[in-house]
């Protein structure tokens, strides 16, 4: 179906602008694409990570893609300016509704009879719809809401991040940080090898173009056999090239393979970050701020002349420095869980579990028909729902005997499992001495899973290391370290604690200065909104007190941060562009209390 509705060529210029490799990308953009134009629906792109918007932007760079918010002042004259002339336009952070002043465009107007174009009324105002308009949508929202009437009206994309494809670009990532002229020379190879292949679809098409123009003998046509003769030459030249390019591309790629555990590392240790929201939806984590992690675990890792080493170093900084990060905002009785998360995705990965004890892990028996399969011995002792998990423990082939050593040993067994801390005492029936750290907690977790989380330490430090079962204590300077200056630290404090004094300290050390403070509360927005214009302007940190008392002014907060972040990116791309000499620095440093 996608060697249908596209080609390589096409696919590989996606992948130039940005488009993602894997396959589920490639087949978001065919629907993209194709959504895009007259008489489909409009695609509304469900794009928490923002790789949709970043493809999207290049793709329409060159046709002057307008870029608004429903909340943008003029939406609505842009709406209308770009349906009537054709301009395509990209409509950002679209929530669970659209606004209903879309409805007109989505439905693509109507044609009056007679008339030469469509006609759609925005608002009070009709305007001629220009065929050639193109509209995208795009939400940050993880999982939205949408209702049955908003999916019948758009084409709905996921363009959710999926492992293989983050995993190449954090491949990329990675040989850009250790081997530079890899990755540029690689980009420059698919770059040559996309134009030839254009080159060669280019001369068919004109030379089929030819022949259905020709009358006649076509022997007798001089130019035509001129333009054969010419795209056999080229043909056979481009063709040489493009093999030349796919040899140059393959000897790259496996120089760049060596690099591939970091990224496999990387991608497990961001989806276990991403899947954290499930538990608190505060621990919601942009690619952005992983990113960020991930670079800086590169720059701090240890060099040596070994890849090897270096790639082993740069793993065990990013797992730490990932560890870290989460930390700092995650409640105490989430920790032990992220932590496990980590240990076990790690592990199956390096198939050091396999997926049924991972399945086992997870679920127990919880799927188990209580009335089939081997009877309880002692149902007053060994509760049911204990029952049906040794009964599913017992399909791992090293347990695969455990149920008739429980029915030999019923006070043996017992005896362990009523002790009070069952996870340190000797196994029965010569199990403490065959059991991995991981299989010895599952055999605690499928007997007693109240004892679970103090079983799963001793896992946790066989395989991330003893220095992740003692959290480290993070306070503001650490946290400072993984803020910029429009990036704000948040603090949510609990009864009796306030890290004021200790950011004013800390301002003090580091810029001689105290940082403007405000308590928020009725009236104190305006205070708020000078405070920050001004820290912005002078590089002097803000400190907002009370947020819970203007919940309100910390939309406009974001709003402010947010304008600044996109003109700080615009004029580093003039700037890298040659076009301007601004790096766009704002130096202000805000801290949300």
């Amino acid at each position: 179906v996608v060697k249908l509705l596209t080609d390589d060529n096409e696919v590989g210029q996606w992948n130039l602008e940005g488009l993602p490799t894997d396959g589920q990308s490639t087949q978001n953009g065919i629907i993209v694409v194709n959504a895009a134009h007259m008489y489909a629906r409009f695609p509304l792109m469900i794009d928490p990570q923002g790789q949709g918007r970043a493809w999207i932007l290049n793709h329409e760079a060159a046709n002057g893609l307008k870029v608004v918010t429903f909340d943008t002042r003029g939406f609505k004259d842009t709406l209308e300016t770009c349906v009537q002339t054709g301009v395509p336009l990209l409509i950002e952070d679209v929530g669970n509704e659209l606004d209903p002043i879309l409805d007109p465009v989505l439905e693509r107007g109507v044609k009056l009879p007679g008339a030469k174009h469509y006609i759609c009324k925005i608002g009070d105002k009709e305007v001629n719809y220009a065929e050639g308009f193109r509209l995208y949508m795009t939400t940050k929202i993880a999982n939205p809401k949408y209702s049955p009437e908003v999916c019948a009206k758009t084409a709905l994309v996921d363009f959710t991040v999926t492992r293989s494809g983050l995993e190449d670009q954090l491949l990329g990532r990675v040989i850009r940080h250790e081997q530079e002229y890899l990755e540029t020379k690689r980009a420059a190879l698919l770059e040559e090898l996309n134009t030839n292949k254009q080159l060669i679809k280019s001369l068919e098409d004109n030379l089929l173009a030819k022949l259905s123009q020709t009358e006649g003998n076509l022997v007798d046509d001089t130019e035509l056999i001129n333009v054969l003769r010419k795209s056999k030459t080229t043909s056979e030249e481009v063709k040489e090239k493009i093999v030349s390019s796919v040899e140059n591309e393959r000897i790259i790629n496996q120089a760049r393979e060596q690099y591939r555990p970091v990224a496999t590392r990387g991608s497990i240790l961001y989806f276990i970050v991403s899947e954290m929201a499930m538990v608190d939806h505060m621990y919601e984590t942009s690619l952005a701020q992983f990113l960020n992690v991930f670079d800086e675990s590169m720059v701090r890792a240890a060099q040596t002349q070994l890849a090897a080493q270096r790639i082993s170093n740069i793993i065990e900084e990013l797992t730490y420095s990932t560890f870290t990060f989460m930390t700092r905002g995650l409640f105490e009785e989430h920790k032990l869980l992220f932590l496990l998360q980590c240990a076990l995705k790690i592990d199956l990965e390096a198939r050091e579990i396999d997926g049924l004890e991972y399945r086992t892990f997870v679920k127990g028996g919880a799927s188990l028909d209580p009335k089939t399969g081997k009877a309880n011995p002692d149902p007053s002792d060994i509760p049911e729902d204990v029952w049906l998990n040794l009964r599913a423990l017992h399909e791992i082939p090293i347990f695969h005997n455990i149920l008739e050593q429980i029915e030999n040993n019923v006070a043996g067994w017992k005896a362990w499992y009523n002790k009070a801390e069952p996870e340190k005492e000797v196994i029965p029936d010569g199990y403490n001495e065959m059991l991995n750290p991981f299989q010895r907690l599952l055999l605690v977790r499928c007997w007693c899973v109240d004892r679970m989380y103090f079983a799963a330490e001793p896992y946790i430090a066989k395989t991330l290391g003893e220095q992740y079962t003692a959290p480290p204590q993070l306070g503001v300077a650490s946290a400072l370290e993984d803020s910029d200056p429009l990036t704000p630290v948040v603090c949510l404090l609990s009864i009796g604690s306030d890290p004021s004094e200790q950011i004013r300290q800390l301002s003090k050390k580091l810029y001689r200065r105290v940082p403007l403070e405000v308590s928020m509360g009725a009236g104190q927005e305006v205070v708020a909104r000078k405070h920050i214009a001004t820290g912005m302007a002078s590089g002097q940190w803000v400190l907002l007190q009370n947020c819970h008392l203007g919940v309100d002014f910390m939309d406009e907060v974001v709003a402010i941060l947010t304008a600044a972040t996109e003109a700080k990116e615009r004029a580093s791309e003039a700037y890298a562009k040659g076009s301007g000499g601004g790096d766009g620095d704002d130096d202000d440093d805000d801290d949300d209390d």
